[in-house]
């Protein structure tokens, strides 16, 4: 490369890689000649954009947690079409803190209070304590409250449209009611998320233009990444709102999106900033832009192709929450190359020398005498700079060999939202979900009264009350324990009688039948699991078939479907990271060293995140209450998230870094050169994406605040500990076998690396046509 282009520490790319930057050069030329129509295309497409936003919550749901082909699925679905379990439900909770349940004035209040529900649409029934499908258990142990469950023939999301209607008719006088349910919490979580983003919004854009002008001097450039950040969040906003028309959208893909929109677009404007201030400098604005483009945009295309492979791992799970975030988390990244590739230079091509106008702070490089004396100190230390670091990361890290998973519910709700209020008293006070019973759904190809089935049931069901850890089975062979086998056989005949058929209706469908199995109470979660395999294991006769839903099976069979898919999603990230990183440097030990790196930085945020978010600390300043476990989303989240933006400046430093190598042959020079020169840019742009991701921390749902505050953390570690000190020290030790591959590879990357100079001449030539 030319001199003045290996001055640039921002996205310089290795000489024996790029040998033409001829594409990307007329490119700048074309959004420097067309710019006002580059502007204009891009106000037209944010003019369009915004209206879809506000509405943008009524497309995005609140679940998308299950896969849909558990095991625990398969029985709910059995529950629902075969013996008519209602697909949703809510619960409302009534107290009172004189009245008793049963008193004349408690009870006419209660009643008068659902009498105005039951016109809701969808609403089949109404339990209560006192109602047929009742019991003692739905009034509290001081009797002060109890509880009326409003089940709906409806899907989730049909329910959620009825709450409106159900808080306009829902006015106890005296008693004090609380809502919750599944479809109410997704619809807090819908609230929240929008809520949380205006307020992110209004911090992340101070303090990030203050950053800004701490970095660049002027509120001008300082502008023009506010600019990029904003354009790519709303417009992709606007393509999951056309999106949440054709397929199911999770509102966590609202965060994700926002918080990798804003600090990726940020960073992208950032790097095309910078180099341009250098470029406009010694050059004609025309030529600035499309030098600016030539170099910087390589970096910005390279960096959004990793982040994208990274977050197209979320693709590979069922769980629509995951794929939403990836679905948004890509796009995203994708409209912010496309306006750091478009835009920024347009925009530049307009301003020219007045990027700087508007100083705010006197133009100095502060990285100018301190990242060199970094440089010289981790060449002159390896070893002592290599044991410190990894002491330092393992001592952050260790926490995450006490990691818990469990499935997200409403915890993860802030304690002042009336759903998360109402889930801890139905948990606390009335124990629901407390020793939660197993349900095995039996069923065959006939009907599931006739004897042959009756009699395999009667079995299966003695053999699972000899488990250790059963207390009591409810079936419809365990009506009564004085029956036998004989009177269980002849039980379709007794259903002339009305108790008998009251007894057996709630168990029995045309083809299917429900096993209730309660486990002793007091069993740890661990041991309840073990009781869940221990259920699934005993063997059916005569052609029946089961299948093992309930809380406790659902929460296993669900985590272990994340978690089977989690190796192919690690297998595609890392796989595709390695490949694109060794055709880029042609070294075996460079791509096997930066995943390594990458490694490093997941453990220490998840050893951060076990240490804030299980065990609890800062809750109080971050204003959440512990759990005792990890959402079990996170960690895939943090992997495939943080896999591709940290890639971003291992990619910064090592195309400096093997630049300087191409032109010297000195190893260790080349090292120093590297850190010197991208230190600033790498600290800032991580500054950056720390602000913008860690203001979610502050947020209301706490996968939210742990994502956020994960991939901050991860960032920090990683721009400072791994790329700045640890990177640079193994590569000051490993010298020149750094750049080793086997030959015949080596030699067949050549090959593929001429090839590609060859096409990319060929194109630069019809571009420079095109654009004369």
């Amino acid at each position: 490369m030319k001199a003045r282009e290996a001055a640039s520490g921002v996205g310089a790319m290795a000489p024996a890689i790029y040998t033409s930057s001829g594409m990307f050069h007329s490119l700048g030329l074309f959004a420097y000649r067309r710019r006002y129509l580059v502007i204009a295309a891009w106000t037209v497409v944010l003019c369009a954009s915004v209206p879809l936003l506000p509405r943008l919550h009524s497309v995005l749901h609140g679940g998308g947690f299950a896969n849909g082909t558990s095991e625990a699925d398969r029985a709910l679905a059995l529950l629902q079409s075969d013996l008519r379990y209602y697909p949703s439900a809510v619960t409302i909770i009534f107290s009172d803190k004189r009245l008793h349940v049963g008193e004349p004035a408690f009870k006419s209040d209660m009643e008068r209070a659902l009498a105005g529900l039951r016109g809701l649409p969808h609403l089949a029934r109404i339990d209560t304590y006192d109602g047929p499908h009742g019991s003692s258990a739905m009034v509290s142990p001081d009797r002060h409250a109890t509880y009326a469950v409003l089940n709906f023939t409806a899907p989730l999301e049909s329910t959620e449209a009825v709450l409106r209607r159900l808080y306009a008719h829902l006015h106890p006088r005296r008693l004090h009611p609380i809502v919750t349910g599944a479809p109410v919490m997704y619809a807090d979580m819908e609230h929240l998320s929008t809520q949380d983003l205006a307020q992110v919004e209004k911090f992340t854009f101070p303090v990030a233009l203050v950053l800004l002008v701490v970095i660049f001097g002027t509120l001008v450039a300082s502008g023009v990444p506010l600019l990029i950040g904003g354009v790519s969040v709303a417009t992709t906003l606007a393509l999951l709102d056309l999106l949440g028309h054709v397929t199911m959208m999770s509102t966590f893909a609202l965060n994700v999106t926002t918080m990798i929109g804003l600090g990726i677009g940020i960073d992208y404007a950032l790097l095309m900033v910078s180099r341009f201030r250098e470029e406009i400098a010694r050059r004609p604005i025309e030529e600035a832009v499309a030098v600016t483009v030539a170099q910087a945009g390589r970096a910005v295309l390279f960096s959004g192709g990793t982040v994208m492979l990274g977050l197209s791992g979320l693709l590979m799970f069922k769980a629509t929450a995951l794929r939403s975030m990836g679905v948004g988390g890509a796009l995203v990244v994708l409209v912010a190359v496309l306006a750091a590739l478009t835009l920024v230079p347009a925009v530049l091509g307009v301003l020219g020398p007045r990027i700087d106008a508007l100083a705010v702070l006197p133009h100095r490089d502060g990285g100018a005498r301190f990242w060199p004396a970094v440089a010289r100190a981790v060449m002159q230390r390896p070893w002592p700079v290599i044991v410190l670091t990894l002491l330092a990361v393992g001592a952050i890290a260790s926490p995450v060999r006490g990691l818990k998973l469990s499935i997200p519910d409403a915890t993860i709700l802030p304690e002042s939202v009336p759903s998360r209020q109402g889930f801890d008293m139905l948990q606390k006070t009335f124990r629901v979900n407390a020793d939660s019973p197993i349900l095995p759904v039996v069923y065959g190809s006939g009907p599931i009264l006739q004897p042959r089935y009756l009699a395999a049931l009667y079995d299966y069901t003695r053999r699972i009350a000899r488990l250790p850890g059963v207390r009591v089975i409810q079936s419809v062979v365990n009506l009564d324990p004085h029956l036998g086998r004989a009177d269980y056989l002849n039980l379709p005949a007794e259903l002339a009688d009305p108790p008998v058929a009251a007894a057996v209706a709630p168990l029995v469908g045309t083809h299917a039948t429900l096993v209730v199995v309660y486990p002793r109470r007091g069993l740890s979660q661990g041991q309840a699991e073990a009781l869940t395999r221990r259920v699934r294991a005993v063997p059916l006769g005569a052609g029946l078939h089961r299948a093992v839903g309930g809380y406790t099976p659902g929460a296993m069979d669900y985590i272990n479907a994340l978690y089977s898919d989690f190796p192919k999603a690690i297998l595609f990230v890392i796989g595709s990271t390695f490949v694109v990183l060794l055709v880029l440097f042609r070294s075996v030990v460079v791509p096997l060293k930066a995943v390594l790196m990458n490694i490093l930085s997941l453990l220490g945020s998840y050893g951060a995140l076990v240490f804030v978010f299980q065990q609890g600390h800062l809750s109080r300043v971050l204003n959440f209450s512990s759990t005792g476990f990890i959402d079990e989303m996170t960690p895939i989240i943090m992997f495939c998230t943080l896999f591709g933006l940290s890639m971003d400046y291992e990619v910064f430093l090592l195309a400096r870094i093997r630049e300087e190598y191409c032109a010297t042959g000195d190893n260790a020079r080349a090292v120093e050169q590297g850190l010197a020169r991208t230190g600033r840019i790498i600290t800032s742009a991580a500054l950056i994406l720390v602000v913008v991701a860690g203001s979610f921390a502050f947020t209301n749902l706490i996968l939210v605040k742990a994502v956020g505050l994960g991939l901050a953390l991860a960032i920090l570690i990683d721009a400072t500990l791994i790329r700045s000190l640890l990177v640079p020290a193994t590569m000051r030790v490993l010298g020149t076998w750094n750049w080793w591959a086997p030959r015949t590879l080596d030699h067949a990357l050549g090959r593929l690396e001429r090839a590609m100079g060859s096409m990319e001449a060929a194109a630069e030539e019809k571009q420079v046509k095109l654009v004369s």
